[in-house]
């Protein structure tokens, strides 16, 4: 299960639940992703942030679908993470 943490007060902070419980997010949230091995997720684009946008009601089988917009990397954030360097808002 891919591990999930949200940015919330100024640090990220574990969500318990893994990407099941995204839906428990509200619009305007930000979260990031980690695979098994703890490595950071980067979309297609390489961003390793996403914005919730929108919730769906749950489905017949009570899902629920949630839409989130990628948050591309800054580029102080990008060369600060290729070179090494822990950048608290970007990833890993």
């Amino acid at each position: 299960m891919r591990r999930v943490e949200v940015w919330l007060a100024g640090s990220w902070a574990p969500l318990s639940g893994g990407e099941a419980a995204l839906a428990a997010l509200a619009p305007g949230d930000v979260f990031r992703l980690f695979d098994e091995a703890g490595n950071s997720v980067a979309g297609e684009g390489g961003e390793r942030r996403w914005r919730i946008v929108a919730l769906s009601a749950p489905d017949a089988e009570g899902e629920t679908v949630v839409e989130t917009e990628p948050i591309p990397e800054s580029g102080v954030e990008r060369a600060v993470r290729e070179g090494g360097v822990y950048w608290p808002s970007g990833a890993n």
